[in-house]
C-alpha cells in the first residue's frame, strides 16, 4: 500500500493571490475561506500576511528580499568553506617552504664544511 507523502507541493502563485483577494473583498474569516478553499487556516493567515508586506503595509521581508537574503546566505557560506581550504592550504605551504629551508640551509652547511675540508686536504699536500 503506497504512503501519503508528508510534504504536500506548495500551492501554485496564482491559487494564492486569488486567495488573498477572497479575503480582502469579503467579510469571511480566514477560517470560513481556508475550509471552503481546502487549505489550512494558518496558510491563508500567512498569505495574507506576505502580501500585506509587499504591497508596503505590514513590516517584514519581501519575497524578493527574502530570495536575496537565502543567495546571500549561500554565498556567505560558500566564501567561508573556501576561507577554510585556503588557510589549510597555507599551513601545509608554510610547513613544506620550511622544510624546503631547513634541507637548503643543511646544504649550505655542507658545502662549507666540504669548502674547509678540500682546504685542509690542499693545504696538508702541499
Amino acid at each position: 500500500m503506497p504512503r501519503k507523502p508528508k510534504y504536500r507541493k506548495p500551492y501554485p502563485p496564482e491559487f494564492r493571490r486569488e486567495a488573498v483577494a477572497l479575503y480582502a473583498r469579503t467579510d469571511r474569516t480566514l477560517g470560513e475561506i481556508s475550509g471552503d478553499l481546502g487549505v489550512s487556516r494558518e496558510s491563508l493567515r500567512l498569505w495574507v500576511q506576505q502580501a500585506q508586506i509587499e504591497r508596503g503595509e505590514r513590516d517584514g521581508l519581501t519575497g524578493d528580499e527574502r530570495e536575496e537574503l537565502r543567495e546571500l546566505r549561500r554565498r556567505v557560506l560558500l566564501l567561508e568553506q573556501e576561507r577554510e581550504i585556503l588557510k589549510k592550504a597555507a599551513v601545509i605551504s608554510t610547513r613544506q617552504r620550511n622544510a624546503a629551508l631547513r634541507v637548503a640551509a643543511g646544504v649550505l652547511k655542507l658545502r662549507v664544511c666540504l669548502g674547509l675540508v678540500l682546504s685542509l686536504v690542499a693545504i696538508a699536500s702541499s
